[in-house]
């Protein structure tokens, strides 16, 4: 992902235009009916989300069909919980998966869309619990050590005969 050019304060200020992707702009400028269309498949309120994190963006298949038209792979949703604790959901149905439990790669994208957003400042660390409300709990801890390098992700998460694993770090 691009970074914001360097005469931006605000990352708020950033289009995703002046970006270069094609993806950053699906993704930080969501259309305003792919986002209604996607709280309501998950039965969100606009209210719920965080005014701090935009939408840079469980009917399986109604949401499988908003994702597929949209041309997106995977959409991931997190909330704020505390200045270090995040939640997320990360629904999969285009792959035929209802939801992730334990997402380590949304969890580094995560960190980065957050450094570049300027929601954190490296170095950082926080915590993204995930799986909760499917059963399967996980805890992804995400650090970010500088500005412009690579995202470390460990974490727990529970196999599927039920015991614990401890990602190495």
């Amino acid at each position: 992902m691009s970074s914001p050019p360097e005469q931006v304060t605000k990352p708020e200020a950033v289009r995703p235009w002046d970006l270069g992707s094609p993806l950053t702009e699906r993704v930080l400028d969501a259309e305003p009916h792919l986002l209604a269309d996607t709280l309501a498949a998950l039965d969100w309120k606009p209210d719920e989300l965080d005014p701090s994190l935009p939408p840079a963006v469980v009917d399986f298949n109604r949401l499988r069909s908003i994702m597929l038209a949209a041309d997106l792979t995977t959409v991931q949703l997190i909330w704020r919980q505390s200045t270090e604790v995040f939640r997320a959901r990360d629904p999969f149905p285009v792959g035929n998966v209802v939801e992730d439990p334990a997402t380590g790669a949304a969890a580094a994208a995560t960190g980065a869309y957050l450094r570049w957003r300027g929601e954190i400042a490296p170095p950082a660390s926080f915590a993204i619990h995930q799986g909760i409300e499917m059963g399967r709990p996980s805890l992804i801890e995400v650090d970010v050590p500088d500005a412009t390098g690579g995202i470390r992700v460990s974490g727990t998460a529970i196999s599927l005969d039920g015991m614990n694993i401890d990602s190495p770090t």
